[in-house]
C-alpha cells in the first residue's frame, strides 16, 4: 500500500512539473515572438521614414507656395484653399501611417477568423516605401481564404519573410527583384517566391533552427525564421515549408493543418 501510494504521489509530481514545463515554454514562445517583433522595429522605422518622405516634401512645397503667393500679394481664396486640402490630405496619409505603425505593433491574444489577404494588405502598406527604394516589385496573385487566428501575428510572419527576401535580394544585387506571393485558398495556403538566388543546399535544414543566421553578428538574430515556424505552428496550427524554386527560394505556409 505505502508503495502504491508512493508511485501515485509520484506520479502526482510528475504531472505537475509536465505541466509547469508546458506552461513556461509556451511563456517563452509568446516572448519569443514578442522579442522578434521589437528586432523588426528598427527595420520598421525606416519603412515609415521612406513612407513619411514623400508626403512630407508634398506638404513643404505646397506651403512654399502659398507663402510664394501671399508674398506677391497674389492672393487667391479658392486656389489656397485648394492647396491647404492637398496639405492637409497628406497630414491625414502621415497620421494613417502611424496609426497602421501602432496597430502592427499591438499585442493581440485573442483569435478570430480572417481573410489572410488583410493581414498581407496590412504589411505591403507599412513596407511598401523600402521594397520600392530597392526596386522590389511584389505582386499578390491567387484567391483570398478565411483562418482562424490571430492576424497581427501573420503579418509578423508576412514581415519575416518579405524582409528576408529583400534582404538576399540587395546582397546578390539582383536584377529585376521580384517577389511573388501566391493565395491558395483549396489548400489554405500562401507562398512566398523570389528571385534572389535561393537558399545554399547545405543549410537549407537549419534555417528555421532557433539563433541560426548566416548574417553577420550585428545584422540578424537568427530568431526570425524560427519565430515564424512558432507562430504557424501554435497560433495556426499550420506549418511553415522551404525550398529552392526557379531562380530564388520558396517559403510555403500551411494554415490549420490536421
Amino acid at each position: 500500500l505505502n508503495t502504491h501510494l508512493s508511485l501515485l504521489n509520484y506520479q502526482r509530481l510528475l504531472e505537475e512539473k509536465v505541466q509547469a514545463e508546458i506552461a513556461l515554454r509556451h511563456e517563452q514562445e509568446q516572448l519569443l515572438v514578442q522579442n522578434s517583433k521589437m528586432a523588426e522595429m528598427g527595420d520598421m522605422i525606416n519603412n515609415i521614414a521612406h513612407q513619411w518622405r514623400q508626403p512630407v516634401n508634398r506638404v513643404s512645397l505646397l506651403m512654399s507656395n502659398i507663402k510664394m503667393l501671399i508674398n506677391d500679394e497674389q492672393i487667391d481664396k479658392d486656389y489656397i484653399n485648394q492647396k491647404i486640402s492637398a496639405a492637409l490630405n497628406q497630414l491625414d496619409f502621415i497620421s494613417e501611417t502611424i496609426d497602421d505603425f501602432s496597430n502592427f505593433f499591438h499585442p493581440r491574444k485573442n483569435k478570430t477568423d480572417f481573410y489572410v489577404l488583410s493581414a498581407i494588405n496590412k504589411t505591403l502598406k507599412i513596407i511598401i516605401g523600402t521594397f520600392q527604394s530597392f526596386g522590389i516589385e511584389i505582386n499578390v496573385k491567387g484567391d483570398d481564404f478565411s483562418t482562424f487566428g490571430i492576424e497581427n501575428e501573420l503579418a509578423q510572419v508576412i514581415l519575416i519573410l518579405l524582409s528576408n527576401a529583400k534582404d538576399a535580394m540587395v546582397l546578390q544585387k539582383v536584377e529585376d527583384p521580384q517577389i511573388t506571393i501566391k493565395l491558395n485558398s483549396k489548400d489554405k495556403s500562401i507562398e512566398f517566391l523570389d528571385n534572389g538566388g535561393g537558399i545554399n543546399t547545405s543549410i537549407i535544414n537549419q534555417i528555421f533552427d532557433h539563433y541560426f543566421t548566416t548574417k553577420l553578428k550585428n545584422e540578424g538574430s537568427g530568431i526570425g525564421l524560427y519565430t515564424a515556424k512558432v507562430i504557424m505552428q501554435k497560433t495556426f496550427n499550420g506549418e511553415i515549408f522551404a525550398n529552392n524554386k526557379g531562380k530564388g527560394a520558396s517559403f510555403k505556409l500551411i494554415f490549420n493543418a490536421d
